[in-house]
């Protein structure tokens, strides 16, 4: 979904050659090692993934927590 969402919403404000190096970032395994340090929030709309979110240190900087949310475009 992360993904997607990068290619579909984010496209508006970046340059696809920096959404390409986004998506190389956002890996299973990059995702996964994140879960320990960071909360997850996914919503749902009948029953479909609507959204999702993310609270956690910027690049493990102690303090700083953005929220990154990743919409899906059809809703």
């Amino acid at each position: 979904m992360i993904c997607r969402t990068l290619k579909t919403v984010s496209i508006r404000d970046y340059s696809e050659k920096s959404i390409d190096s986004l998506i190389a970032v956002f890996t299973s395994e990059y995702v996964s090692e994140r879960t320990v340090w960071t909360c997850f929030y996914v919503a749902e709309d009948n029953g479909r993934i609507a959204d999702s979110g993310d609270v956690g240190p910027f690049h493990g900087k102690r303090g700083e927590l953005p929220v990154y949310c990743a919409c899906s475009p059809e809703i």
